[in-house]
């Protein structure tokens, strides 16, 4: 093979080459331009203001148009997904979410603390779905009357049951900046605890980790 005819090989081959090299780096750009949006997608949320009427099911029942409320101004609010999809919570995945975001849209009863708490442990009811207080309201402990349902929602992880099972959650992906979760490593599933009066749900609080309410 003379000269010339390496050289035009060798550089068709280079040419081959960089062309290969620059439809990598477009499809890597694209699919990551294309994961970035769907994650932006994903991570729209909107919270629940007082009076919002949404379909929740009622125990075994189906379901019904509720009402919601927010027992006090203080109370940190509900969130949906601006797509109106529901995204169940599970145990190891890598989510994008919001605290006080609905994983289950079912009104469960509440018969009361799991019966393997300690009978002097309290259920801490917070009035943040972080575990947080705000200014001078505080936690409370579960409420005992008739007529208390619960929400399942995502909150901050915190282990109520201090035994070695290890507290169910989901790994925070969330991209978006949103300033109550874009610290959390991880999430919980939690319950949003309020009296349901006919149809109208009233938020009282939040439990940071569903294992501790025994649900109906």
């Amino acid at each position: 093979m003379d000269r010339r005819t390496f050289l035009k090989i060798s550089g068709v081959a280079a040419g081959a080459a960089v062309v290969g090299m620059v439809e990598l780096e477009t499809k890597v750009v694209s699919n990551t331009f294309e994961w970035l949006t769907n994650l932006g997608k994903e991570s729209s949320f909107s919270e629940i203001q007082n009076g919002t009427v949404i379909s929740l099911g009622v125990g075994n029942e189906g379901k019904k148009n509720i009402h919601l409320f927010y027992a006090n101004d203080d109370l940190s609010k509900l969130s949906n997904r601006q797509s109106k999809d529901v995204i169940p919570f599970s145990n190891g995945a890598e989510t994008v979410r919001t605290l006080g975001e609905i994983t289950e849209p079912v009104l469960k009863k509440v018969i009361g603390k799991n019966s393997s708490l300690p009978d002097n442990s309290i259920v801490s009811v917070y009035p943040t779905a972080s575990g947080s207080q705000i200014n001078s309201v505080g936690k409370q402990g579960l409420p005992e009357e008739e007529g208390i349902y619960a929400l399942p929602v995502i909150t901050k992880k915190i282990d109520y049951m201090q035994d070695e099972s290890p507290v169910p959650s989901e790994k925070n992906m969330n991209a978006s900046g949103i300033l109550d979760v874009r610290n959390l490593k991880e999430f919980g599933q939690g319950l949003a605890i309020g009296r349901l009066d006919s149809e109208n749900f009233i938020v009282l609080g939040y439990v940071c980790d569903a294992r501790a309410v025994e649900l109906g």
